[in-house]
């Protein structure tokens, strides 16, 4: 029922795209941009090719995979509306069918099955180095352990991703916690203050937790975290 379903969207969805034309070594994503204000659309490569760039942590580019006529991209940004993962790069003269993503909240109004298909490859196949860092780090909270892997890529494709120069604060005593802080990169120093002075309680690494029990209680932080 749901294949026959999925074959009667086609034709709709085919007449609906749009056609974008672009030259060699040019972008069509780009890593980063994207999210609630920006273009989240869906690409099928017509005719064709092109290269998938991701950039690491230290702003470098690293190839990924090529697509080829029939591929498409950009499904992760359309689905869970968040900002571009990768990098694409026209290598050819290419023609693209490009689903924006207004036409594609309406389709699913009517196929909702169309998006539970695009997600089931996300998680199928979509499986980078810092994708399955965050997979990791998440699970590690005891009450998300058991959480099912559709329900990790929505909560891990909506993070926000925040930045703090050496030794500047993240947190202070009697801060009003009410966010989860995962990290991803770099040292968190815990300290607390006695008589005036600043004592140094942990250190915090990659995949560690921060606030995932005080955060749903909006209670306030104890001790003082900075970078």
């Amino acid at each position: 029922m749901i294949n026959e379903r999925i074959d009667n969207l086609l034709p709709v969805l085919v007449e609906r795209l749009d056609t974008s034309l672009l030259l060699p070594h040019h972008g069509v994503i780009f890593q980063g941009q994207g999210g609630e204000d920006g273009d989240n659309s869906l690409y099928f490569v017509g005719k064709g090719d092109c290269k998938v760039n991701v950039r690491d942590n230290t702003g470098k580019e690293h190839f990924v995979r090529r697509l080829d006529e029939g591929d498409h991209f950009g499904e992760v940004s359309i689905i869970y509306n968040c900002t571009r993962t990768a990098t694409v790069i026209s290598m050819n003269y290419n023609t693209f069918a490009v689903m924006t993503q207004p036409l594609y909240r309406r389709l699913i109004q009517d196929y909702p099955e169309y998006e539970n298909c695009l997600k089931k490859h996300v998680t199928n196949t979509y499986r980078d180095s810092r994708v399955q860092f965050l997979i990791d780090t998440v699970r590690r909270v005891e009450y998300l352990s058991e959480t099912p892997i559709d329900i990790i890529y929505e909560l891990i494709f909506t993070f926000k991703s925040v930045s703090y120069d050496k030794d500047s604060t993240i947190f202070n005593m009697n801060s009003v916690i009410d966010s989860i802080y995962f990290i991803e990169e770099g040292k968190v120093e815990v300290s607390t203050e006695f008589e005036g002075n600043d004592f140094i309680l942990d250190t915090l690494y990659p995949g560690t937790a921060l606030n995932f029990r005080a955060a749903f209680l909006r209670d306030h932080m104890y001790v003082n975290m900075r970078a």
